[in-house]
């Protein structure tokens, strides 16, 4: 083996992988009817795989729903900059429940496991929903001041 190649270990395919079986076990099962062991088998991982790359099977959890979180801001904060015609304000606004509507439907057991959970908003994520979620429904909310105080609506 080559010491002076550069490492190309698997710790991210290995946390990749891990997150991808764990949306679809959380939105099959729920936080609580999954294990770091159930979720590890799958894996075809280590068992202590969930903590050594997250820490534990919260910090699992929270990671994924933290990088939904994240790019969906991203992909639609944009598109809510106040509108200055009626035209616009359209535009803006199907481009932003069509780009709503894709997030959830390219990730359909991401977007169960969110909903199936939603419950765990108030307490283990709550740190999340408020620096991800919410920023987004403050944009969706100064839009439309905006577009009421543009006299559009």
């Amino acid at each position: 083996m080559d010491k002076s190649a550069p490492d190309t270990g698997t710790r991210e395919d290995t946390s990749d992988k891990i997150m991808n079986v764990a949306v679809r076990l959380f939105a099959a099962h729920g936080f609580h009817g999954v294990s770091t062991k159930q979720i590890c088998d799958e894996a075809g991982a280590n068992i202590a795989a969930v903590n050594y790359h997250f820490g534990s099977k919260e910090n699992l959890y929270r990671a994924i729903v933290r990088r939904f979180g994240e790019v969906g801001f991203q992909r639609l904060a944009h598109l809510l900059k106040t509108p200055e015609s009626a035209d616009e304000m359209k535009v803006r606004l199907e481009l932003f429940l069509d780009e709503s509507v894709d997030l959830f439907r390219k990730a359909p057991d991401l977007s169960m496991m969110i909903f199936r959970d939603i419950n765990l908003m108030e307490g283990l994520l709550k740190d999340i929903f408020e620096a991800s979620f919410l920023p987004l429904h403050k944009a969706v909310v100064t839009f439309l001041e905006g577009a009421r105080k543009n006299g559009l609506i």
